[in-house]
């Protein structure tokens, strides 16, 4: 009994450790490695501008503008029956531009092309412990036509999508073919995968249209909402569109 209980009481311990000092330190010491290599990377394409004339290719390198950011945010909810009982806590997200994502993370796939190699990933090493992935989003099928290619990027599939769940009357896919969708943005407001693993209640994919000048706004076109059952691998997904189908349905 003693010995029982001696070890319950190191694998406590051990366990505290783990979750309060190792991961911690080790995830701080990844991001302080992600921060000092894009960094560098940055300085080296800035040399590279200064020793050459400035060209489309360099200054895409170097990265600085990316629209994918962290958001934080509160979590509330009161119940007045039976009993009063009310809870608040921060929360985070992130937020993708789907058009930035594959070059973020090798999980991703880019527009009509093969994965990237993990090497060229912008946030490794810290990628290793938390990275978007195309698995675990639109896991029935959605957006891939029967006939199609199993390799579609998740841009492919929303545009594929928005084109079923309205009939045809709002069609991006064309847009794809002109200007690689530059005109669009695909805003995906979600949870990561964490250390090996992906809690994510719901998603949002802001369909935005880009502004051609600086005088005006982007403006929301459509939102596709994700909704999982996390524990038992279930996922809903409905179009926010005045044309959706799934709108017309649930006001029936």
């Amino acid at each position: 009994m003693v010995a029982w209980t001696w070890a319950a009481a190191g694998s406590a311990a051990f366990l505290l450790l783990v979750f309060v000092v190792i991961l911690p330190v080790y995830t701080l010491f990844l991001a302080l490695l992600t921060i000092a290599r894009s960094y560098c990377y940055n300085k080296w394409a800035q040399a590279e501008d200064e020793s050459a004339s400035a060209s489309a290719s360099s200054s895409c390198r170097s990265g600085n503008n990316l629209y994918t950011s962290l958001f934080q945010g509160r979590v509330f909810h009161i119940r007045h029956q039976p009993t009063v009982h009310s809870f608040k806590y921060p929360l985070y997200f992130s937020v993708v531009d789907l058009n930035e994502a594959s070059d973020l993370w090798a999980s991703v796939l880019p527009l009509g092309a093969s994965r990237h190699e993990s090497t060229r990933e912008k946030l490794w090493p810290l990628s290793t412990l938390m990275r978007l992935r195309d698995i675990d989003h639109m896991k029935n099928g959605e957006g891939i036509p029967d006939g199609a290619r199993r390799n579609l990027s998740l841009v492919e599939r929303l545009y594929n999508l928005l084109h079923e769940r309205t009939n045809g009357k709002f069609d991006l896919r064309p847009t794809l073919r002109q200007d690689g969708g530059h005109r669009h943005k695909i805003v995906l407001v979600t949870h990561l995968m964490y250390y090996g693993y992906c809690f994510n209640p719901v998603s949002f994919y802001f369909v935005v249209k880009t502004s051609a000048n600086d005088q005006e706004e982007d403006e929301i076109e459509a939102i596709v909402v994700e909704v999982s059952n996390t524990p038992w691998n279930e996922m809903s997904i409905y179009v926010l569109h005045p044309n959706s189908i799934d709108i017309l349905e649930h006001a029936v």
